[in-house]
């Protein structure tokens, strides 16, 4: 009799165990609540995600639902991808049902020309703002530069007939101008070795330039040279001599930032948005600068097309790759 009673216990055991296992882990476990990540400060223009886990942790009946108190301060996808659009503060609502959480977001700006700030050796920031386009936030005012289309007189320094006009640059808070045909910047850059340096360019080469030559630099003041840094006709950057071409092309009315290195004569570098584009070592005159300035946008037969300028930087030094990289991309 003892016998049968433990066999039918273990027969129930059994019964209840096989039941139990046709029941899906969590299944029917209500949601009690949302766990959030603490809360957010962004950089304008990055992302980020905010982790947001159910209570209890096994919880199954729960769909999470994100909105935005503010999407001119911050946006976020139905994944919960934040990304920071503007200066301010925003409230980011994580809900499923009658329960919610929410994370604070606050957005700030570190300008291109802040970020270059911070590096050694910068001798002259040029950020073309609104204000006063040709200021200088660093060394000396940019001069407004004429070619004269018909070769009769070059003119520096006369603004009545600037070919220039302030635009919006890569965001709705970045200052930039437009450069037309003829019309360049007499820059000096403040470097005490000419064969030594930096140059940062953010700009566009819009459309209207598409297959043209459009120039960067031009190391001669007076505009006697060829363009020395610039985009050939099909969109590759060249820093002087052929041989300093890079493969990689450029699309049209697209920003971009552009870091050009060169060490003497031991290498001249092309970085585009970061990314090495070319490693070069064909030196020549090309890439010299006179001893105190040069021209932007300059070019003595034409190839000074129409370009967009949000931001032109010199350092007396070669910043590093990690310098570089601490930049960041357009």
């Amino acid at each position: 009799m003892k016998t049968s009673i433990i066999k039918i216990l273990a027969l129930i055991l059994v019964v209840a165990s096989l039941s139990a296992c046709d029941k899906k882990f969590g299944a029917g476990v209500k949601l009690k609540g949302i766990q959030v990540g603490d809360a957010l400060s962004l950089n304008m223009g990055s992302t980020a995600t905010t982790p947001a886990y159910p209570i209890p942790w096994d919880c199954t009946d729960y769909e999470f639902t994100y909105t935005s108190s503010n999407p001119e301060v911050a946006t976020v996808s139905e994944f919960g991808k934040i990304t920071a659009v503007d200066p301010g503060d925003c409230t980011i609502t994580i809900s499923c049902g009658d329960k919610s959480a929410t994370v604070n977001v606050n957005v700030y700006e570190i300008t291109i020309g802040m970020a270059l700030q911070e590096l050694e050796g910068l001798t002259g920031l040029w950020e073309f703002n609104a204000d006063d386009p040709l200021k200088a936030t660093v060394g000396k005012d940019l001069v407004a530069y004429f070619r004269d289309p018909d070769g009769e007189e070059d003119c520096l320094g006369d603004k009545s007939d600037q070919g220039w006009t302030s635009i919006v640059g890569f965001n709705k808070r970045d200052g930039a101008v437009k450069t037309l045909l003829g019309n360049s910047f007499y820059c000096v850059h403040g470097l005490s070795d000419p064969t030594v340096y930096t140059l940062v360019i953010d700009a566009l080469r819009p459309a209207s330039s598409d297959g043209k030559y459009t120039s960067f630099v031009n190391v001669a003041s007076n505009n006697s040279s060829d363009q020395s840094i610039y985009l050939r006709k099909g969109g590759e950057v060249q820093f002087g001599a052929s041989g300093n071409r890079s493969s990689n092309a450029i699309s049209n009315d697209k920003w971009y930032r552009f870091v050009f290195v060169k060490n003497a004569n031991e290498y001249m570098r092309i970085y585009v948005n970061t990314a090495l584009w070319k490693d070069g070592t064909a030196l020549d005159d090309r890439s010299v600068l006179e001893d105190v300035a040069c021209l932007l946008d300059a070019d003595n037969d034409g190839d000074d097309q129409t370009l967009f300028w949000s931001t032109a930087a010199f350092f007396n030094r070669c910043l590093t790759e990690s310098e570089i990289m601490s930049l960041g991309s357009l």
